[in-house]
């Protein structure tokens, strides 16, 4: 795989915010439902880090993260929030279909890890229901490791990971 340059989602052009929007929904379930582009785009001027990834075909993916002591109110990451001083929230990623398994999620992991890792923990969480066996054994090869788990209702339950300092 050529070497791909990470870019700022949060700069990026009404355009590519509208198409990582749709990448996201044609991703729902296995990431969180977000309805209207407006939503989307507070979103990820909500965030902290917000970052993407192009081929000569157009967007790849996308990576959303939060730091510490932001107003998101998702229950995942206030989860962190109650339970870590310093910490870097990825709140999702998302890789088009047919190029999945590729690669891309790697380039995206790693920039975060290389930027952040040294300084703070890493944490996400992963849906176990519906089964996301996937991404728990992504973020497991990345070193992730389980902390906890959480039931929400009959039909959503997660495992939140964190990858040490280092």
């Amino acid at each position: 795989m050529n070497e791909l340059l990470v870019k700022d989602l949060k700069n990026g052009s009404d355009i590519l915010l509208n198409q990582a929007h749709e990448l996201n929904q044609k991703l729902v379930p296995m990431l969180g439902d977000i309805p209207t582009t407006n939503e989307w785009c507070k979103l990820i001027s909500l965030s902290s880090n917000s970052y993407f990834i192009e081929n000569k075909q157009g967007l790849v993916g996308f990576i959303v993260c939060f730091r510490e002591k932001s107003d998101y109110q998702s229950r995942n990451y206030i989860h962190f929030n109650n339970h870590l001083e310093k910490f870097i929230y990825i709140d999702r990623i998302g890789i088009a279909k047919g190029l999945q398994n590729k690669g891309f999620g790697t380039t995206l992991y790693r920039y975060i890890i290389k930027k952040y890792g040294n300084q703070m923990k890493i944490c996400a969480e992963i849906n176990t229901k519906p089964m996301n066996k996937k991404s728990i054994s992504f973020h497991e090869k990345h070193g992730f490791k389980r902390v906890s788990e959480k039931v929400f209702n009959e039909n959503y339950e997660v495992v939140y990971m964190e990858r040490d300092e280092g």
